[in-house]
């Protein structure tokens, strides 16, 4: 007679116990016909940022969940329309599946994107669609909307005349647009110009930016959805090369501008200094991967402007003449994938060339009622030594009325007056959420305490604020307001 004993007992229970698994799975197994069973979806609304028109637009995951205890099989998923959107099920690109099944408890995710085509407008237009989903005779949708933009669109144009862009479209550049020497580009307010991955600005004539408070000109990458919920594309850096002056390039101006996104923002190459080689005034100059200013020998006038977070310097200079009035030089730039490894601004008398250096002149850097902050505990750095050696170039800045986050050791007295040292200037700074606002609040040390008769020559802050309404301008782009 077979007996059982205790390893054999056990077996016996594992034994049972799958037996009652596989009846429970095969229960789950069970296909609901209920009617009034419905599935539930990670979102009732798709929609899509501006997309330009005949370019693509990013994958969005709409999920799709079975709440039930069993099996449901959808008898049809469907675009109720096929102009513009395209969906994806279970790997298979189709405008419609049949007798999809999704078990208990689980989920499918569907892949949608669009598509659209131009419409000869130049306002953005809306369009739509939805998803259609039969499950046991109940009809369910999830709608599907994103804004179509007609664009400008621009492939390796080189600007041979002198040459008027205004705002009825946007401007979709995908490689080099290059400005010829002698020949000028106009930017009327409002433009904006989109930039593909690698595309850039390249000026050997002359560029003339000019937007309003309202209406700035905008040059951007050409991405316009979002890498995470809290981070758009619009704020994330490295999307396209910047604009670069290049030697022979004369009369730039910059006013009411935004130069965002870029590898390296904004380049002025060597040039004479004894005119500026570009005004910019009244602009906003950030979220760099790189640089957000490099000046290689030149003469660049920079007023009420914001010039913020970059991988590198917001300001590298190297030689030349420079003057900057009422601007707020800020990094706090944060992103996990890029690490920051320089100060906010660097001044130096020599430019590097294959492994030596080539002598340049700082003939003047001022630095009047200016900010100049961040989060590395020295955001100046002084470059007139190569390899340890001094370099005897004249090297002459100047610091009237400012207020910097500096090593005490490299503050040499004779270039600094009226300077407020390393106090914290009370920016509103939410780095999580990859936001930053650079006005001052009520208690910062920057107020009341620039240099009035600089403050006179640029008598209204960038939102257009008085700054002598109180008898006592601020230091910075931002005048505060008692409200």
């Amino acid at each position: 007679m077979f007996r059982f004993n205790d390893n054999t007992k056990g077996v016996s229970f594992l034994i049972l116990l799958f037996i009652s698994f596989c009846l429970m799975s095969c229960e789950d197994q069970i296909v609901n016909h209920d009617p009034s069973v419905a599935l539930s979806f990670s979102a009732d609304t798709i929609s899509f940022d501006t997309i330009f028109t005949q370019k693509g637009s990013a994958t969005q995951r709409l999920k799709v969940y079975n709440n039930s205890n069993n099996k449901l099989v959808i008898s049809s998923i469907e675009l109720n329309g096929t102009q513009n959107f395209a969906i994806n099920i279970n790997g298979v690109k189709t405008d419609a599946l049949q007798n999809v099944e999704i078990l208990a408890k689980d989920s499918m995710t569907i892949f949608v994107q669009v598509y659209i085509d131009p419409s000869n407008q130049n306002t953005p237009f809306l369009v739509t669609d939805s998803i259609s989903f039969l499950t046991n005779t109940n009809r369910q949708q999830v709608i599907l909307t994103a804004y179509g933009q007609d664009a400008y669109r621009i492939s390796k144009k080189t600007i041979n005349v002198d040459t008027v862009w205004q705002a009825e479209k946007p401007y979709l550049i995908s490689d080099t647009l290059k400005v010829s020497a002698g020949k000028t580009l106009a930017l009327q307010e409002g433009v904006k110009l989109f930039f593909a991955k690698g595309a850039t600005l390249q000026v050997e004539g002359t560029l003339l930016a000019n937007g309003t408070k309202q209406n700035p000109v905008v040059f951007r990458g050409d991405r316009q959805d979002k890498m995470f919920d809290n981070l758009p594309y619009d704020k994330v850096p490295g999307q396209w090369d910047g604009i670069r002056f290049l030697t022979g390039s004369t009369g730039n101006e910059m006013k009411y501008v935004v130069v965002k996104n870029a590898t390296s923002g904004i380049q002025v190459d060597s040039s004479a200094i004894d005119t500026p080689i570009l005004k910019m005034e009244n602009s906003f100059v950030g979220n760099m991967s790189g640089n957000c200013i490099v000046a290689i020998n030149t003469n660049i006038q920079l007023n009420n402007s914001v010039i913020y977070n970059s991988g590198t310097y917001c300001l590298q200079v190297r030689g030349g003449s420079y003057e900057f009035n009422h601007c707020t030089f800020a990094n706090y730039f944060s992103f996990s994938w890029i690490a920051r490894s320089t100060s906010s601004i660097m001044l130096s008398n020599y430019v590097l060339t294959d492994e030596s250096y080539v002598e340049a002149p700082l003939a003047k850097a001022d630095f009047n009622n200016c900010i100049v902050y961040g989060t590395w505990s020295n955001e100046v750095t002084f470059n007139n030594k190569y390899n340890a050696q001094d370099v005897f170039a004249t090297f002459n800045y100047n610091f009237l009325a400012c207020l910097l986050k500096i090593k005490t050791s490299t503050i040499i007295e004779e270039h600094y007056q009226n300077v407020i040292f390393n106090q914290d200037p009370l920016f509103t700074i939410d780095a999580d959420n990859y936001t930053y606002d650079f006005h001052l609040k009520s208690s910062s040390d920057a107020r009341g305490t620039a240099d009035n008769s600089v403050a006179q020559l640029y008598p209204f802050d960038m939102d257009g604020n008085s700054r002598l309404s109180d008898g006592g301008a601020d230091i910075g782009a931002y005048e505060y307001i008692v409200e």
